[in-house]
Parts: structure tokens; C-alpha cells; sequence
């Protein structure tokens, strides 16, 4: 969010009746002036994000002695009767307000958000008269609950805050609080202490009010002013926008805010006028939270204590799908709890707060899922340097969860061979660990449940596991900057009957896998990589390893300021395990294991080797580079999805599972202690955006279908880099949310004459043999047809695949005239066609071209009953129980090309083609032996830091040259003036 939200610059004054005393004649309020709000584009909406609120899951070793706590007797019954009357009397005010007509604008954001004001308003209980001001503005995309759940964390958007905490409840919707505002230059900090109410009607609206009260509960706290406030309040109206767009979100929430202070100081009247009439303004930071970040869903199952906004959460008693701690057995008398597999919600207002909703539930304690002793802690750590051992045992096709899914009713639709990882490269050693550790820790969250604390939605189908245990036992052992955060799975069901063509795991692996997707989903996550006037996508491609979806990536974690100062930058090797042809009309499972090593001067040794691979991006390197010579880089333990189906099951099951380690070194003021620790709130909203994201993938599926690209792709020169947004398109974000996506590929640099030639991960082909891969689009995201734009057009020979539905093979000509440049860039465009009458019964234009061939693809599941042959590795081949992932540079798929066979080149090994699936891997990772290998990094975009910035305080608030020189003047001004003016 800019620091200049507040900005004169950023909005208009419409009266003199914040400086002056003098009426304004401007007339009153109509509702009217929000009418342009309802014909703007709404962004679609997005998705709220679990939280977990369980501060010491995570982070057992942080204490809240900074709070004040209440002491242990209960407030009288009197006083709690007279705190709970004012309030009412408060609540009665505000909905007085929001009738009244007497109302003169004061401002006028850019945005859109109003201020308006009453100069003569009466206090509650009093004589005197102070004003009031009111501010209104709309939210697009989310509902009132939404709204409410980020107004309710304070933290992540209000300045103003630094402390609070609840303490007591007085009735189901009133509740006593304590809350520390920040103070300002030349003022000193300043406390509340308050009594807030909540209300919610049957329409779906939110009423909220707070007002300051006195009272021994809330002791004056040494160094700080007590301050008072006579009205705070929220109004938030659920609004139904028109559909201005083919699948635009329509919900929208009317945000009214007031505000009555009496300011008791010696600043001038019209300065503390002016400075409150701003306040409402407010509402942009919440709208600009929720546009980038989304809205956090509560938890059932916690104290009220850790419920409250003031701990940095939002009231669960106002949460839209209540989740409760429940055992991993599923309790019969659980509610909402079938004979069968929960399903995914069938609207989107399952996820929002329900319409009818006529009264709020009461804040009564919930029964919690206790963590284990520390005698049941588990000798289970990420570092551990024998976990290998102890993983044997474990198989990538154990069931994930408890509940198996049922047995398979159709056959899954067969698809050409995909080519296999690359265990020549030199992040093998790293991933074989990291699938281990991934299969160790699933296996753990159902056979330790102790040790897992467990939280559950039947209506959503999500389920969502935290092992605090193996962070603090790693915690201990891990270098002073590394913050450990919880191990954290959750899985979710893709019910393939509310689609109306079925999903199969490779479109969700294609979902996951994109970048632009990625964007989307996991917006709360990971964020963009700005580096002056350059911007980047959060995933930066080092190096592939097979031409694919084998490499090594550059990733960020978004900043919360002032908290999380930068962004935390991850360099990480990814590599996805499919399931091999011959086992598809049994089981369809892929895996993605991402993994950070833990020498990070493997990443500069892999860039000395082939610097001169990537000279003509040197920016990405001299980034990685600073990162790892500064020892700033954090680090994925272990990240994995396991995307699985039966063969006749309608459902999908998503498995996410992540371990993560922040680097803090530069991320602390250098006035904090040395400790690696982060508040409270911030493991919590770390953690619990990292749990969402099954559900978030289902949501966006479900929503959107799934992301375009390429479900199979085999050896050969070209090279898949990324998808992006289209250039000529000024919005990143909503792009893949109508189909708008740019493909890149590279055709694979040939390494210099002097440098001796390595394994490659691509087969040798004969001449004339291509380079075949499959597209895939979705129906629901192309609704009249999808259309293609390749450049250069000789690159590949593109037909439709009669057998499969919306399936297009590319041909990829690696020799062709366009290539003869080894730094060409392919790209292939997609947008929608946007009516019927300029589809084609394809429903596909490529180039323009309304027809296009078709090939027919004849796949026999008994093909590729072959012998399984491992050349260099003896005891592999020795135990015949014991199968690897085929190496691609030493042999070659059975199923090259549906039409044409690859023929040996004169320098290819005649070995025979290994297939194998996933599962196979975990049994023979340990018997492999690294050996040096020498990584081929392709130019990649390149990271420019913008010469005019001075001050870069994380990626929305940095400062140039100009600004710091003025402010720098000014001071020296300010400093001339006092010292002899």
C-alpha cells in the first residue's frame, strides 16, 4: 500500500469545515455519489484464508507479559449491567446516524471514499457538542464478513495500532478490550480502554461500535495518556453490483465508518479537525488489503482471548464456516458429518457469510485439541542427518490421509508418456532427501496423531494438520536468524460432479504448477519481486534440469510491514513425479516436491560452472548472489502437493504439506533482541495462508477451471520457461481469470565448444523426428473457444487430437529457419473468443487459422510392459523389487510421438525405456550416490534496481532521490528557523 495514502495529492476538500467554524453550504448527502462506484470493473472474489490462532502451536516461547491482563475476579454485575447500557445507548446512536440527512462532505478520496461531517453533534449522556464525521465508500468482490474479518485485525492495516488485547466478555455480543495507539511526532503514546458491540441483521449487514469507558479493569498503564472516544463505529451493507463482465464477481459491501472524538490538546482546533477528518480514510487501506491480500476466515476451537481482534484475529462468533478442533477419528456426533466423502460447497456463498444469518452465536469456550506433552515429542527433525534411514520404509502410495478415497468406477483418460526427472542434475541428491522427509511427515500426520493437532470443515471439505513439535525440537538446533515455523499439511476434495467436464490430476498440477495461477490463489502468500521500475512475477526461473518442470526457481515471501521489513527470498529445486502410462487406468497421482538445500553455496557453485549460460541476464544472478553472500536467503525444509484420484472416483484429493524456516536476519529493527522470533500474529497469518491454499486451488478450479497449458510434455531441444501475462496487458492478476496468458520456450543453448558435453536431460532424436507435447483448455475459462497465437508459426506443427477433448499436439521443430538464433523466444498467446459467432466448431483458432488438422493417437495401455534396465547402478540392478525414475539422457520414452517413433540418432545409447511411477522412487533414493554434475542455467529475465531510489522500505513504500532531499531541506529549514528565527 503507498505511504502516501493520506496524501493531499490524493484527495479534494469540498468545504472549509474542518479549519473554520463557518457552515458549509454544500448540501447533504445522496446516495447517488456512490452510484459510479457500481459500474467499475469488480475484481472477482477472492477467497477467505484459514487462520490459525493458536499462539503457542506456534511459537510456544513468546509470552504476552506487554498486555494488560484483568485480574482474576469477574467484573460486578453492576458495572458490566452500566458498560453494556452505554454501549446500546452507543449501537441506538449509530443507527440514528446513518438515517440522518444533516450531512456536509468535507473529502473526497481518489478512490472513491467520502468524508462527511456534523459539526454540532451531541455526546451520549452529555451536554456538549463535538463533531462527528462519517466516512463511506464500497468494497468490490467481498461480502460484509469479509470486510469485517480484516477490519477486525487491526494489524494488518491500521496504523494507528500497536497493542490490544480482550479482557472479558460481558454478554454473547459485548465485550471489554484494551487497545495501545501508536504515537505520533511529538505526542506520546496513547490507550483505550473500551466497550465494543456487535450486531448482524437478517439481510447480512454488520453493525460495530466501540466507546471508551472507565473502570479498575483497565488500569492506567505507566507512560501512556488515556485517551477517549466517544463513537467508533462500522456499518458494512452487503450491495449485488451488475455483472459488467462475462464471470465478474457481483457481491460488493457498503463501508460506513464514524468517528466522534473529543480532542483535549493544545494543537489547534482546525489542525485536529482536519487531522480526524482523515481518519475515516481508513477504509482505502482496507479495500487495498482485501483487493491484494484477501479476507481471513476464524477458527473455531480457541479461547476467546486468542479469538479477539486485539490479539490480531477477528471474533469467531462472526466467521462465516465455523471449524472446529475435532480428533482425526471424525467424532460420529460431529455436525454436518456423512457416511461419504465431504463434498466442495456448491456456491460461493458457502464461503461467505450466509444471508439468513438472523442472530450471532455466543462466545462460549469450545473444547481445544490439546498438543502432546514434551515426553511425547517426536525425534522427528527437518535437519535430522539420519532421517533417510528412518524414511525408508515410507512409500510415496500410502494413503495420505486416514480415509482412502472409494474405488474407481470410469478409467482415466490415457495420455502419451511425460518425460521423466532428471537424476543427473545436480539437485537429484537434494530432492531424493526432500521426498523422503515429505513422505516421512505424511506418514507421521496419520500414524502420530497425537502429535498433529487437527482442524476440520466437513461443509468445505478441508482438513488442515499442525505439528509444532518438530519446528521447536528443530527450532533449537537451527541457526540464530532462522525462525521455524509449524509443519502444516491440509487437503481438500475436488468434486468433479459440480464441474461440467471432468478434472483430471494433471489440469490440477497444471493449476499449481503456473506461475499466473499462482498469482491468483496464493496471492496472500507470495508476492512480486520489485526491484526499482522492474517488476517480476514471485517465481523466477534459474535452471531447468529436463527441459520442464525439472529446476531451480527464485521465489518471494511478501513483506508485512513493519514486521516482515523485506520480502523473504527463497532459492528452491523443484521436480514433479508422475505416474507411469501403464499405471493410469489404475491410479492417476503426481507429486511436486519443492526443496531448499541447505548449503546455500551450491547456488553459487552451480552459477560459476555455467556463468556462461546466462550472460545476458546477469541480474537474476548478481541478486542470487548478494542473497546467498549475506546469508539472506530463507529456506523451504520441505514443501510437497500429492494430487490423486481413484480410477473410478468422481472425486480429487489435494495434499498440501510445507516446512518452512524465515530468515530474520534482515528483518529485525537493529533495537530488537538478537532472538529469532516474530509477534504473535505473524506465524499465525503465515501459517494459515499456507493451509488454505488445497482449498484455494479447489476455489479457483472451481471458479475459473483450471489454468491452460501443457498436461504432457516430451524430451527434446525446446525448452518450457514460464507462463506470463500477456504484455500488452495492464492488469497482471485478473488475467488468467480470463484466459489471458502468454506461454515461453527457449530452444536449448548448446553448451560452448570448449566445455565437455554432460548427460542431457532430452532424448536424442533422429532426423525428422519431433518434439511432441499436449495442450489442454478448459471449457469453463474458454466458454466459446479458446485462440492461439504462435510466434514464430514454423516453430511447430499444432493439430487437434481426435481422442481427447480440448487437446491440441504440438510438433515442435527444433530445426527450423525462426530457431536459427539460440536466443529466440517462442511465445504462444491465448485469449478467449468472446462470441459463438466467431468460434469454429473446434471451438480453437490458431494464428487466425479457423481449421486445423487432427491426429489420431492410438494408446494401448499394455505398451510398455518392457524390461525395466538402471545402467549405473549396480545394486539397482541386482534387486529387482527396486525401480528409479528413468534417466532421459540415458534412455528414452516408449511413447516419443503418437506419430512418429524417435528414431536412435548415431550417438544414442540402444538402452531400453525405464517407466516408473512416483511411488517407486522413495524405495531407491537411499542406495543412489551423488555424483558431480554440472547444472544448465538458460537466460532468464533480468532484476534492475531503478537508480532513482534512495529508501526501498519493502515493495509499496520506498522512497526516490527527490523525496528524501526535500525531506532532508525541510528539516534543515525547520532546524534554521528554530535555532535563529
Amino acid at each position: 500500500m503507498p505511504l502516501s495514502e493520506y496524501a493531499r495529492s490524493e484527495y479534494e476538500e469540498d468545504s472549509e469545515f474542518v479549519m473554520s467554524d463557518e457552515e458549509d453550504d454544500a448540501g447533504p448527502e445522496h446516495p447517488s455519489e456512490l452510484e459510479p462506484h457500481l459500474h467499475r470493473q469488480s475484481p472477482p472474489i477472492d477467497k477467505p484464508r484459514l487462520e490459525i490462532l493458536d499462539d503457542s502451536s506456534i511459537n510456544p516461547s513468546l509470552n504476552s507479559a506487554n498486555q494488560v491482563r484483568s485480574p482474576p475476579s469477574s467484573i460486578l454485575s453492576n458495572d458490566a449491567a452500566k458498560f453494556i447500557n452505554h454501549v446500546d445507548l452507543v449501537m441506538n446512536k449509530i443507527k440514528t446516524l446513518e438515517s440522518d440527512t444533516r450531512w456536509h462532505r468535507v473529502l473526497k478520496h481518489r478512490t472513491g471514499v467520502q468524508v462527511y461531517a456534523q459539526k454540532h453533534a451531541k455526546t451520549i449522556g452529555k451536554a456538549k457538542t463535538v463533531p462527528v464525521f462519517k466516512g463511506v465508500g464500497l468494497i468490490k468482490g467481498y461480502s460484509p464478513a469479509s470486510v469485517f474479518a480484516v477490519i477486525g485485525s487491526s494489524k494488518l492495516w491500521d496504523e494507528w495500532y500497536e497493542d490490544g488485547n480482550l479482557v472479558e466478555n460481558l454478554s454473547d455480543q459485548v465485550s471489554l478490550t484494551y487497545m495501545c495507539m501508536k504515537a505520533g511526532i511529538g505526542t506520546r503514546t496513547r490507550d483505550l480502554s473500551l466497550v465494543e458491540k456487535v450486531e448482524a441483521t437478517a439481510e447480512g449487514s454488520i453493525y460495530f461500535c466501540a466507546s471508551s469507558v472507565d473502570t479498575p479493569r483497565v488500569p492506567i498503564v505507566p507512560g501512556r495518556i488515556r485517551a477517549h472516544i466517544e463513537l467508533n463505529g462500522w456499518v458494512l451493507e452487503p450491495i449485488k453490483l451488475p455483472e459488467s463482465t462475462p464471470g465478474a464477481s457481483t457481491t460488493a459491501t457498503k463501508v460506513t465508518y464514524y468517528l466522534q472524538v473529543n480532542v483535549k490538546t493544545f494543537v489547534a482546533e482546525a489542525v485536529s479537525k482536519r487531522y480526524l477528518a482523515r481518519r475515516p480514510l481508513c477504509i482505502t487501506k482496507i479495500d487495498a488489503y482485501l483487493q491484494k491480500y484477501g479476507s481471513p476466515v476464524q477458527l473455531e476451537g480457541i479461547s476467546d482471548v486468542e479469538a479477539h481482534p486485539r490479539q490480531g484475529g477477528t471474533r469467531r462468533s462472526y466467521s462465516r464456516n465455523f471449524m472446529s478442533v475435532k480428533q482425526l477419528e471424525f467424532p460420529k456426533e460431529v455436525e454436518n458429518v456423512d457416511n461419504g466423502p465431504a463434498s466442495a460447497p456448491t456456491s460461493l456463498s458457502s464461503r461467505g457469510m450466509r444471508s439468513h444469518l438472523s442472530s450471532i452465536g455466543p462466545f462460549g469456550q469450545k473444547a481445544r485439541a490439546r498438543l502432546s506433552s514434551a515426553a511425547l515429542t517426536p525425534t522427528l527433525k527437518r535437519s535430522d542427518p539420519n532421517i533417510r534411514k528412518a524414511a525408508k520404509s515410507f512409500q510415496l502410495e500410502s494413503p495420505t490421509t486416514a480415509n482412502p478415497l472409494p474405488l474407481p468406477k470410469p478409467t482415466q483418460p490415457l495420455l502419451i508418456d511425460h518425460l521423466k526427472p532428471n537424476q543427473e542434475s545436480y539437485n537429484w541428491n537434494s530432492i531424493s532427501r526432500a521426498l523422503e522427509l515429505f513422505n516421512t511427515y505424511l506418514k507421521d500426520s496419520t500414524t502420530n496423531q497425537q502429535d498433529w493437532k487437527t482442524v476440520e470443515n466437513s461443509h468445505d471439505s478441508v482438513r488442515l494438520c499442525l505439528n509444532s513439535q518438530i519446528s521447536q525440537a528443530g527450532q533449537k538446533g537451527s541457526k540464530e536468524a532462522f525462525f521455524q515455523l509449524p509443519v502444516v499439511k491440509s487437503e481438500t476434495i475436488l468434486d468433479n460432479a459440480q464441474h461440467p467436464s471432468p478434472i483430471t490430476p494433471e489440469q490440477v498440477s497444471m493449476t499449481i504448477l503456473s506461475n499466473l495461477a499462482q498469482q491468483t490463489w496464493d496471492q496472500n502468500f507470495h508476492g512480486y519481486s520489485k526491484l526499482g521500475a522492474q517488476s517480476h512475477q514471485h517465481r523466477l526461473l534459474l535452471n531447468t534440469d529436463n527441459g520442464f518442470d525439472q529446476g531451480t526457481y527464485l521465489s518471494t515471501m511478501r513483506a508485512v510491514y513493519p514486521h516482515l521489513r523485506d520480502e523473504s527470498m527463497f532459492c528452491f529445486d523443484q521436480a514433479v513425479f508422475r505416474q507411469a502410462a501403464e499405471h493410469q487406468a489404475k491410479r492417476s497421482r503426481i507429486v511436486i516436491i519443492h526443496h531448499s538445500i541447505e548449503d546455500e553455496e551450491g547456488y553459487l557453485k552451480r552459477l560459476e560452472e555455467n556463468k556462461d549460460l546466462l550472460t545476458d541476464h546477469p541480474g537474476v544472478n548478481s541478486l542470487l548472489r548478494e542473497k546467498v553472500e549475506q546469508r539472506l536467503l530463507s529456506r523451504i525444509d520441505v514443501s510437497g502437493w500429492v494430487i490423486e484420484s481413484g480410477p473410478s472416483s468422481d472425486q480429487i484429493r489435494i495434499t498440501h504439506l510445507t516446512a518452512l524456516s524465515l530468515n530474520l536476519k534482515n528483518q529485525r529493527p537493529a533495537t530488537t533482541s538478537q532472538t529469532a522470533a516474530l509477534p504473535d500474529f505473524l506465524p499465525r497469518l503465515v501459517t494459515s495462508n499456507i493451509a488454505s491454499r488445497p482449498q484455494q486451488v479447489r476455489e479457483f478450479i472451481r471458479e475459473h477451471g483450471f489454468s491452460p497449458g501443457f498436461v504432457r510434455w516430451m524430451n527434446g531441444d525446446i525448452q518450457y520457461v514460464d507462463d506470463h501475462s500477456l504484455e500488452d496487458s495492464d492488469q497482471m492478476s485478473p488475467g488468467i481469470k480470463i484466459g489471458q496468458v502468454e506461454w515461453r520456450f527457449k530452444k536449448k543453448t548448446p553448451l560452448p565448444s570448449a566445455q565437455t558435453a554432460l548427460p542431457s536431460p532430452s532424448i536424442k532424436v533422429g532426423p525428422g523426428a519431433n518434439q511432441t507435447c499436449w495442450f489442454q483448455w478448459s471449457e469453463q475459462m474458454y466458454p466459446h473457444g479458446i485462440d492461439l497465437t504462435l510466434e514464430p508459426t514454423d516453430v511447430a506443427e499444432v493439430r487437434l487430437v481426435a481422442e481427447m477433448k480440448n487437446t491440441l499436439q504440438f510438433d515442435w521443430k527444433a530445426d527450423s529457419q525462426s530457431l536459427t538464433d539460440s536466443g529466440m523466444m517462442i511465445k504462444l498467446r491465448a485469449k478467449r473468443i468472446h462470441s459463438i459467432d466467431s468460434s469454429t466448431p473446434d471451438r480453437v483458432l490458431l494464428n487466425g487459422s479457423r481449421s486445423l488438422a487432427t491426429v489420431h493417437v492410438k494408446l494401448d495401455p499394455s505398451r510398455s510392459k518392457v524390461k525395466k534396465v538402471v545402467e549405473g547402478h549396480p545394486g539397482l540392478e541386482k534387486d529387482s523389487t527396486k525401480k528409479v525414475n528413468g534417466d532421459p539422457s540415458r534412455g528414452r520414452s516408449s511413447a516419443s510421438s503418437p506419430q512418429t517413433s524417435s528414431i536412435p540418432g548415431p550417438s544414442s545409447p540402444p538402452n531400453n525405456p525405464v517407466n516408473s511411477s512416483p511411488r517407486d522412487v522413495a524405495g531407491s533414493l537411499a542406495s543412489q550416490k551423488g555424483s558431480k554434475k554440472v547444472a544448465q542455467l538458460p537466460q532468464q529475465q533480468q532484476l534492475v534496481v531503478d537508480p532513482n531510489v534512495a529508501i526501498i522500505i519493502n515493495e509499496h513504500i520506498y522512497f526516490t532521490r527527490s523525496q528524501v532531499f526535500f525531506f532532508i531541506l525541510c528539516l534543515g529549514c525547520a532546524y534554521v528557523y528554530g535555532r535563529f528565527g
